[in-house]
C-alpha cells in the first residue's frame, strides 16, 4: 500500500517553488546580458539604417519575461547632419513565453520610456524619417527636388499636420516594423527579438512620455519645433489582405504638450486604425482612418475630428474630414507635400456656423473686434510655416456669409449721423451690427479681395453693396497688421431716410427737389487699421446721386 505524502510536504514544496520564483524575479535585473550588446547593436543598426549603441542589457521577469535595454541611441543619417535620431533611456522588450520554451527570444511587446525622436529636413527638402531602415540613403536623399515655388503635379488640384507629431511618430514606427521583417533570423540570441522570426510575435508597441522634434537647417538647426508628452500605443498584426510587408496597426495617440522648454502646445486624444507598408518609390505607405477624437493646438482646435488618411512617401492626404470646430462644423480635405523645397499644403472644405472670433480673431491677435458666426466654403494652397511667412503665400478663393456679425470698435450709424449733421440715425448703440452679409473672396500675396459684397440691415441704416473691397494683411515685426479698404453704398431704409430728412432741413429740401423715389443712398468708405478704422461719408456724391 502506497504511503500518501503528508499535506505539509506539498505546502513546503509550494512555498519553495514560490520562493525560487520570487527570488528569480528579484535577481533577474542583476543578471547582466551585456555580452550580447554587439549582436543587439549590429542587428538594430542594420534594421534602422542608423548606427545604434546601447548601454546595459539585463533580464526582467516582473510582468512576464523581458529584456531591458538602457540608454539606447540611434545616430542621425549623415546625409541629414549630426546628432541622434532616437534616444531612449529605457527600452523594455517583452518576450513571448511560448517562444522562449522553444528556445527563441521573440518579442511580444515593445515599450520605450521617455524616448526622444528627432526628424531633420535637409536643404534638398527631404526628411530623415524617409531613410529609416535603409542601409544606403545618400543617393535617395540627393534625388532632384522640384524647382522653388513649384507645385507637384499630384498636388495642383488639391494640396494640406494630425498633427505633425502624430503623423511622424506613426511613420517612424511603421518604418521600424516594416524593416523588422527583412532581418535575418537569429534564434537563441537576445538580438533575435528584432528578427524576422520574431516579428509575428510582436503584438504591441508603446511610447510613453515621448518627445518629437522637427528640425530644419541641417548643421545650424536654425528652426526647430518640439512636441512633448506624447503617449502612443498600438497593437500589431500582419495584414494578410495586403501585399507583403503590410502591418495592421490599431492604437491611439494622447498628447499633453505644453508651451514649456521651447515646446509647442498640443493636446490630443485620437484613435487610429491603419495599414502600413513599404512604398514602391521608397519610404512608406499608410492607409486607414484617424479619430474620432479631440485635437487642440496654439492655432486650430477641433472636437470629434475624424478622417481617412493616405500617406505615400512624403505626400499625406486627409480626406473626408469631419470635425466640430469653434461652435460649428467643418468638412473637407487636406494634403501635405513634405518633400517640396518649401513644404506646401492644400486644403478645401465647408464651414457651418463657425465662431469667427474664436478662430480668425484669435489667430490674428484681434480678439473681440469682430464677433459672430460664418458659413461658407473655401479652397486654399500655401506654404507650411509660421503665420507671418505662410499667409503671404496663400492663394485661393471661396464664399462666406454670416447672420450675426458684430464689429465692436466702430459705430457706423454714429459716423453717418455726424457727417449728415443729424442727432440720430440707425442704431446709435456702441459697435456696428450686420444682420446678414454675403461675399465672395479671393486671396493672393497677403491680400484678400472681396467681390459682390451684400450687407443687409447694416446697423439700422439699411442695406449696402460693394463691387470690390480689399483687406491687406502684413506682419511688421512679426505682428499682424490688418488694413481695410471698403467702399460701399448704403441704401437707407424708409425709417432711416425719414429721420435724415426730418433732422436735416437742407437734406430734406434737396431730397424733395431732386429725388425720384423715396430712397436715399449714402456712399461710405471704411479705411485704415481694423483696430482704429476711419469712416468717410461722401455727402457731395450723395447729393449728386439724388439728381440721377
Amino acid at each position: 500500500m502506497r504511503r500518501r505524502s503528508p499535506p505539509h510536504f506539498f505546502a513546503r514544496l509550494l512555498f519553495l517553488l514560490l520562493l525560487v520564483m520570487f527570488g528569480a524575479i528579484l535577481l533577474a535585473p542583476y543578471v547582466s546580458l551585456n555580452h550580447f550588446k554587439p549582436q543587439i547593436e549590429s542587428t538594430l543598426s542594420g534594421q534602422l539604417g542608423r548606427r545604434v549603441t546601447v548601454g546595459n542589457v539585463h533580464l526582467s521577469l516582473s510582468r512576464g519575461p523581458a529584456l531591458v535595454i538602457e540608454d539606447l541611441k540611434a545616430s542621425e543619417d549623415p546625409a541629414f547632419g549630426s546628432g541622434d535620431t532616437i534616444e531612449a533611456g529605457t527600452v523594455r522588450v517583452g518576450l513571448s513565453a511560448k517562444e522562449l520554451v522553444g528556445g527563441n527570444f521573440a518579442p511580444s511587446d515593445l515599450r520605450l520610456y521617455e524616448p526622444h525622436l528627432t526628424f531633420t529636413r535637409n536643404s534638398r527638402g527631404a526628411w530623415s524619417w524617409s531613410t529609416l531602415g535603409q542601409t544606403s540613403t545618400r543617393a535617395r536623399v540627393e534625388q532632384p527636388s522640384p524647382a522653388p515655388g513649384a507645385v507637384r503635379e499630384d498636388v495642383k488640384q488639391f494640396e494640406l499636420s494630425p498633427e505633425p507629431a502624430m503623423l511622424s511618430s506613426i511613420s517612424y514606427l511603421k518604418s521600424e516594423i516594416s524593416n523588422l521583417r527583412s532581418a535575418p533570423s537569429s534564434p537563441l540570441e537576445p538580438a533575435a527579438f528584432v528578427s524576422s522570426a520574431g516579428v509575428s510575435t510582436l503584438k504591441s508597441i508603446e511610447l510613453l512620455k515621448a518627445s518629437v522634434s522637427f528640425v530644419q537647417g541641417e548643421q545650424d538647426k536654425s528652426k526647430q519645433t518640439i512636441f512633448n508628452d506624447l503617449d502612443i500605443s498600438m497593437t500589431l498584426s500582419p495584414d494578410l489582405t495586403q501585399p507583403q510587408h503590410s502591418t495592421h496597426v490599431i492604437g491611439s495617440i494622447n498628447a499633453a504638450s505644453g508651451q514649456t522648454d521651447g515646446a509647442e502646445f498640443l493636446t490630443a486624444d485620437l484613435p487610429f486604425d491603419l495599414t502600413a507598408g513599404v512604398a514602391d518609390v521608397g519610404g512608406f505607405t499608410v492607409t486607414g482612418k484617424v479619430g474620432p477624437g479631440g485635437i487642440e493646438t496654439s492655432g486650430p482646435a477641433a472636437n470629434d475630428f475624424q478622417s481617412s488618411i493616405t500617406i505615400n512617401g512624403n505626400i499625406a492626404r486627409f480626406d473626408d474630414i469631419q470635425a466640430s470646430l469653434y461652435e460649428g462644423h467643418l468638412t473637407g480635405g487636406l494634403q501635405l507635400d513634405l518633400a517640396a523645397p518649401r513644404p506646401r499644403f492644400g486644403v478645401e472644405g465647408n464651414l457651418n456656423n463657425v465662431n469667427i472670433d474664436q478662430s480668425i480673431g484669435s489667430l490674428f491677435g484681434v480678439p473681440g473686434v469682430v464677433t459672430g458666426h460664418i458659413t461658407g466654403n473655401f479652397k486654399l494652397i500655401g506654404l507650411m510655416t509660421d503665420l507671418p511667412d505662410s499667409f503671404p503665400s496663400l492663394s485661393g478663393d471661396g464664399q462666406l456669409s454670416s447672420d450675426d456679425l458684430f464689429v465692436s470698435n466702430v459705430n457706423l450709424s454714429e459716423e453717418v449721423a455726424r457727417r449728415l449733421g443729424v442727432a440720430q440715425i440707425g442704431n446709435m448703440a456702441p459697435g456696428t451690427n450686420i444682420g446678414h452679409i454675403d461675399q465672395q473672396f479671393r486671396i493672393t500675396a497677403g491680400s484678400i479681395t472681396i467681390e459682390n459684397l451684400h450687407l443687409k440691415q447694416l446697423d439700422g441704416l439699411g442695406d449696402a453693396t460693394s463691387d470690390r473691397a480689399t483687406i491687406a494683411v502684413t506682419f511688421p515685426a512679426g505682428r499682424p497688421s490688418i488694413q481695410l479698404d471698403f467702399p460701399a453704398t448704403v441704401t437707407l431704409s424708409p425709417e432711416a431716410a425719414a429721420s435724415a430728412k426730418q433732422a436735416s432741413p437742407l437734406l430734406g429740401l434737396a431730397a424733395a427737389l431732386l429725388e425720384r423715389s423715396n430712397q436715399l443712398s449714402v456712399p461710405i468708405h471704411v479705411t485704415g487699421d481694423l483696430l482704429k478704422p476711419q469712416v468717410l461719408v461722401d455727402l457731395p456724391r450723395m447729393l449728386q446721386s439724388l439728381g440721377h
